[in-house]
């Protein structure tokens, strides 16, 4: 639930981006939509904020488990999958995913309040009719460049705790987390 805002902010930021340059979406259906999804060429800053945001919310169910004494190891065994970490691998892997998402939700605040103060020059926070959408403001796209390098040092973080072997091995798990 905590997560909603954050998303929901993600999502207005990126469509201002993509509005800003030019893109524009257009829905397909679902069963497309699988079919063309290749989770192997998404950018590295997307799949590990998915995958970081997934494990903290596992191990937050597993947490809430054990505090109710009820087992919360199938829960965490879920985050890791089939990927075989050493207790300091998997400790600096909690660690490094926590750490990621409070830098963040601190760049995310910092975002919130340029947007809120555009918002502000407008009537209820709309563009009258015939009136030119604002310029993005250029500090959202420095900090929605240092949010990407956070998950990016998060990943190199990773890489240096586990070695190129595993860490091959567990990029590969979580880019399969993160699909359809």
């Amino acid at each position: 639930m905590r997560y909603k805002g954050t998303i929901l902010f993600m999502f207005t930021l990126i469509s201002s981006i993509q509005i800003q340059a030019g893109i524009q979406l257009t829905p397909a259906p679902k069963a497309q939509m699988q079919d063309n999804l290749d989770t192997t060429n998404l950018p590295d800053q997307v799949a590990y904020e998915f995958f970081f945001l997934r494990a903290a919310t596992l191990n937050g169910r597993a947490e809430k488990k054990e505090q109710e004494g009820k087992p919360g190891n199938e829960l965490r065994a879920k985050v890791i999958g089939n990927v075989e970490l050493d207790a300091s691998q998997r400790h600096a892997l909690d660690t490094i995913a926590i750490e990621c998402l409070q830098k963040a939700r601190e760049l995310d605040v910092k975002a919130r309040q340029i947007i809120n103060d555009g918002h502000a020059h407008y009537h209820e926070g709309r563009i009258r009719p015939g009136q030119a959408a604002p310029e993005l403001p250029a500090e959202l796209t420095v900090l929605q460049e240092a949010r990407n390098s956070v998950f990016l040092q998060g990943r190199d973080s990773l890489r240096r705790e586990f070695g190129d072997e595993k860490f091959a091995e567990f990029d590969r798990f979580v880019r399969s987390t993160i699909g359809p």
